[in-house]
């Protein structure tokens, strides 16, 4: 484990649970474990009684690195040392963004207080920005005294800690070749808390006095029977909504290389649910998609397929399940759903991501019908068009090309006209 190195420690004030303060008759030290809750880090003492929560800013800022729902417990250095990888390579391995091997500090006097104090390990490409994260916070990451390797697995200890300032290293997520930026990892946990079932953001946001007036309205709209079947308030997923350029494809592929266990063992509780991750989106923006993967993750492990065109002829949903990624688009869904096709609905995928999402949700009766004519159509389709346009109220625009010419188009079907002519065109027939 050459490439993980000790960042050095950091300590911050543990507000202790009711009860503990007359228990704490001298100073000690005790081995403890981080847990993300809702909006702190909560501490375990061994066999699993908690102590506490960590105060702010450090609270903060370990639930930006301890990536993963409400609920998930920080990784120690020695368990991930000791955990069985005979059997994968190298480049297999599943690393966390950092680990945190942590100590509860009790004092007596002058009054009982307890203290965290947490040595950080972390990937060698990653320590420069972790540094970084402390250090925006205000929060000192100082060097262990005493640090002796040989008891930490061999694990050297860094001499980086001036060197937070390095926008050069960046967190990495096992199994995506580009690191991530800090607001990207926001959004892995934002989604990540949104999908633990034990999750109370968006309820406690629902209920707060900002959306009063959104909940009323929103109620009105139920009762009125507006809604099209039953509210299901405790239903999980998220909406990332970052501006064009922010990489929100690398997130969501991120989220996809984080989850990939955890979609392993949900795939293992019964043959009708999928490990593999859905991911919807325009035909304009599939061969992006399948680009991305090729530029951000590493495909030894992550295997992607595209459902689209003649390829859907030889993928059944059993080879489409046994893969993490499956690319698709809107109009394949569709056409699937319509005709009752098995590969795509015989299951239960672990995920299921919209890119473009107004693309696929805009009703029927929203759209805009149109028929369209060019200078191959013959007169019989001409004609096909123009009892469409009359006599179809949904179609309400004729598109013709100047190729098409005049030759069997009566206009007088249409109130408007538009005609445009590139100037290259223009330049032409002058």
């Amino acid at each position: 484990m050459t490439n993980i190195e000790c960042l050095g420690m950091v300590s911050g004030n543990c507000v202790m649970v009711d009860g503990l303060q007359h228990l704490i008759k001298y100073t000690s030290r005790t081995r403890a474990l981080l847990q993300k809750g809702n909006k702190t880090i909560n501490v375990f003492t061994w066999p699993g009684t908690q102590a506490g929560y960590v105060t702010q800013p450090l609270s903060d800022v370990l639930r930006k690195l301890i990536i993963g729902p409400v609920g998930t417990v920080s990784t120690e250095l020695h368990s991930f040392l000791n955990q069985n990888t005979d059997n994968q390579k190298p480049a297999e391995i599943l690393y966390p963004i950092v680990m945190l091997d942590s100590t509860l500090v009790a004092s007596p006097t002058p009054t009982p207080t307890l203290t965290v104090v947490i040595m950080l390990f972390s990937q060698c490409n990653c320590s420069a920005n972790i540094l970084q994260i402390f250090e925006y916070c205000n929060l000192t990451v100082e060097m262990v005294k005493g640090y002796c390797a040989v008891n930490f697995g061999g694990i050297p200890h860094s001499l980086r800690l001036n060197d937070g300032q390095n926008p050069t290293s960046k967190p990495t997520i096992h199994g995506c070749k580009t690191p991530l930026l800090l607001h990207q990892l926001e959004a892995l946990d934002f989604i990540l808390q949104l999908e633990s079932p034990e999750s109370t953001v968006l309820s406690k946001f629902w209920n707060s006095s900002t959306c009063k007036w959104l909940k009323k309205s929103f109620n009105h709209f139920v009762n009125i029977g507006k809604s099209m079947g039953p509210i299901n308030h405790l239903a999980q997923g998220s909406i990332l909504v970052d501006n064009m350029g922010l990489g929100k494809n690398l997130t969501s592929l991120a989220l996809i290389v984080i989850s990939k266990n955890a979609a392993e063992a949900f795939s293992n509780t019964t043959k009708q649910l999928a490990k593999a991750k859905l991911v919807i989106c325009p035909l304009l923006t599939l061969s992006n998609w399948e680009a991305k993967i090729h530029k951000h993750l590493y495909l030894n492990l992550i295997k992607y397929v595209v459902y689209h065109g003649e390829a859907q002829k030889t993928l059944t949903a059993q080879i489409l399940w046994s893969h993490d990624i499956v690319l698709v688009t809107y109009n394949t869904v569709s056409t699937h759903y319509e005709s009752n096709c098995n590969a795509l609905f015989e299951g239960t995928w672990f995920w299921t991501i919209l890119d473009e999402a107004q693309v696929g949700v805009a009703p029927a009766e929203e759209r805009i019908g149109f028929e369209q004519l060019n200078g191959l159509c013959s007169v019989n389709q001409r004609e096909k068009s123009l009892v469409m346009i009359r006599q179809d109220p949904k179609i309400r625009v004729l598109l013709a090309t100047i190729a098409a010419g005049g030759v069997g188009i009566d206009l007088t079907c249409t109130q408007n006209v538009y005609l445009m002519v590139s100037m290259s065109e223009c330049l032409e027939s002058n």
